[in-house]
C-alpha cells in the first residue's frame, strides 16, 4: 500500500470498484478494532486487579462475565452489518 501513487484522492492503477472495496475492509478492520477496545480495557483492568492480591468480589465476576461475550456480540453485529 505504501507504494500506491495518488492523485486528487484517487488511487493510480486501480479501479473504482477495488478502491471501495479496500475502503469497506478497512472500515470493517476499524470496527472490530473498536469491539476489542471497548472491552478489553475493562477485562484487563481487572486481571491486574486481581493479580494485586485483590480477592474477586461478585461486581468483579459479573463484570467480567458480561465483558467477554459482549464482545463476540459486537464482533457479529460488525460481521452481519
Amino acid at each position: 500500500f505504501g507504494s500506491v501513487l495518488r492523485r486528487n484522492g484517487n488511487v493510480i492503477g486501480r479501479s473504482k470498484a477495488k478502491t471501495t472495496l479496500v475502503d469497506e475492509v478497512f472500515w470493517q478492520a476499524v470496527a472490530y478494532l473498536m469491539a476489542f477496545y471497548l472491552t478489553w480495557p475493562i477485562l484487563l483492568a481487572g486481571i491486574v486487579y486481581l493479580s494485586l492480591g485483590s480477592d474477586g468480589s461478585y461486581a468483579f465476576s459479573c463484570v467480567f462475565a458480561l465483558c467477554a461475550p459482549l464482545q463476540g456480540f459486537i464482533n457479529a453485529l460488525v460481521y452481519f452489518r
